[in-house]
């Protein structure tokens, strides 16, 4: 009976491993080479032992320690404790990003378009089409480890050696691979891929609350993230591995569940089944902004609730790294000590372009949804009435940019109720959030600009989402040279209230929006919409 359900995975491990070697390559080599660069970075910014002691200060205040998870090794802070209290957490959520993406892809997506009933049709195991792609995942995470593990060894950085950064790795591929272990369970309860992805980024981010909000209040919220956990290692200080077991043994029992009910499910149906739809279609079905709306509204439901609970926990956190300024004798390595702004004014740029960062996400996804409903040859029944393809292309991009502002309404609208009035006003917070969104429809610009000409290659507008978030979170922390913030749009936006407000880089974006927008509808036009 076993040996049935599970017949021929390893073929099928072989060929989903062929179908996305590309997407492995990039996402290996890019993660690799953060990790490498991140660690060959800090011995330029921080060359000697009082520069990095010196540091420690910025890195016990709650905002701080919200982002990257809390200290430790601070009292010998050396270019491994750096690497590991700095970078593990980050690492660890962006390897989350791709395995949900891989995993989401591969399972929801397949049954969408009708791959996984083809295979079936095959001499195959019942369950030989789920365990391919977990088995290919954990693959995956364990290349990523020995990429990174042999690239930091190489570096031959002074407390960086190998037993720390293979547990470093280790750490971080076991994230990875819980966050795929999750996806594949919320692909068998969720009705479609979107529903999918859409849970298991839930997951994602409230690991990364969990893990921020116990780390600030000092509580056991943070043992209940999978991201804690790595955190808990303290690799290159203490070097503690038993957390890793609950990574592997929580992930394991997760993909035993999503197997189990892989089983005894039916193809293309969740879980959970569908709810009775009315028998005759709504007044909102019957325009094209309706539909749009209707098809992505539980996505979006939960990423608003997501970035309103982001915002919340950030604006606690200001909070809280006010009063700690407030009852401390150190003063404030990282923050201007002759500013008149407040200490949460001069955070504050910091933490919204993260959650700007973060809001891009479901943005874009509303963009090439478009692209979806080609793929499956859905837009050809909504073309053949009276609907333009311009008509069809404005609707989805409006939709997008309509979703860049409730993000940031839900952002800062979290952030404003959390915050103490006296040290950080709610007018300061909306305007720095507003300040992203010509940002935001310059990503809706480019996507629209690929669908209209290189619909095959959409996936270049994630690279360059990646590339932003490396750049400008990063650019912060590493002094990267101006020009590599100004290459993405989030670069040009005015960190205020540290900054002032300068009309034309505003203006600037949104007119490069304008125009890549326009350059998109135009091949749009032209081209074969099923190409």
């Amino acid at each position: 009976m076993y040996q049935s359900l599970f017949a021929q995975t390893g073929n099928l491990s072989w060929f989903v491993i062929k179908r996305n070697k590309l997407r492995f390559l990039i996402w290996l080599l890019a993660l690799t080479a953060l990790t490498a660069g991140t660690a060959a970075s800090f011995l330029g910014l921080y060359p000697s032992e009082a520069e990095r002691q010196a540091l420690t200060t910025a890195m016990v205040n709650p905002a701080t320690t919200a982002m990257v998870g809390r200290g430790y090794g601070l009292d010998n802070y050396t270019f491994g404790a750096m690497l590991g209290h700095q970078m593990l957490a980050m690492t660890a959520l962006t390897a989350g990003i791709m395995n949900i993406l891989f995993v989401s892809r591969n399972t929801r997506g397949d049954e969408e378009d009708g791959k996984t009933e083809t295979l079936l049709a095959l001499p195959i195991g019942r369950t030989s089409s789920l365990t391919s792609v977990i088995a290919s995942a954990l693959l995956l995470n364990v290349v990523l480890v020995l990429a990174m593990t042999g690239a930091l060894v190489m570096l031959d950085i002074e407390s960086i050696n190998l037993e720390g950064a293979l547990l470093y790795s280790a750490a971080i591929g076991l994230c990875g691979f819980f966050f795929a272990a999750g996806t594949a369970f919320s692909a068998q309860l969720a009705q479609g891929a979107k529903t999918a992805t859409g849970l298991a980024f839930g997951l994602l981010m409230a690991a990364y609350t969990l893990r921020a909000v116990g780390d600030v209040n000092e509580n056991a919220l943070s043992w209940f993230s999978p991201i804690g956990w790595a955190q808990r290692t303290e690799v290159f200080v203490s070097n503690i591995w038993w957390p890793l077991w609950l990574l592997a043994g929580s992930s394991f029992l997760i993909a035993v569940a999503a197997l189990y009910i892989n089983a005894a499910r039916d193809t293309g149906a969740g879980l959970f089944s569908a709810s009775k739809g009315r028998k005759e279609a709504g007044f909102l079905l019957q325009g094209t902004g309706g539909l749009i709306w209707r098809l992505q509204r539980t996505g979006i439901f939960f990423w608003t609730v997501a970035m309103f609970l982001l915002g919340i926990t950030y604006g606690s956190v200001l909070t809280d790294t006010e009063a700690f300024f407030e009852s401390t004798n150190v003063i404030q390595g990282v923050v201007s000590q002759t500013s008149d702004l407040t200490l949460s004014e001069q955070f504050l740029p910091v933490l919204m372009s993260v959650m700007a960062l973060i809001g891009t996400i479901p943005v874009v996804m509303a963009a090439l949804k478009i692209k979806t409903e080609e793929k499956k040859d859905r837009m050809q029944h909504i073309l053949g009435r009276s609907v333009s393809r311009i008509g069809q292309l404005a609707h989805y991009a409006v939709f997008s940019i309509a979703l860049s502002i409730v993000m940031m309404l839900a952002t800062a609208g979290g952030m404003a109720l959390a915050m103490d009035q006296e040290s950080l006003s709610g007018s300061t917070v909306f305007a720095s959030a507003f300040l992203y969104l010509p940002a935001f429809w310059v990503m809706t610009g480019l996507a629209v600009l690929l669908i209209g000409f290189f619909p095959k290659y959409t996936f270049v507008i994630w690279l360059y989402l990646g590339y932003s978030y490396i750049a400008v979170y990063f650019g912060r922390i590493f002094q990267f040279p101006d020009w590599v913030g100004e290459l993405t749009p989030f670069g040009w936006v005015a960190s205020y209230p540290v900054e002032e407000i300068k009309p034309m880089p505003v203006i600037g974006l949104a007119l490069v929006s304008l125009v890549i927008g326009a350059a998109g509808f135009f091949g749009f036009i032209r081209r074969d919409t099923n190409g």
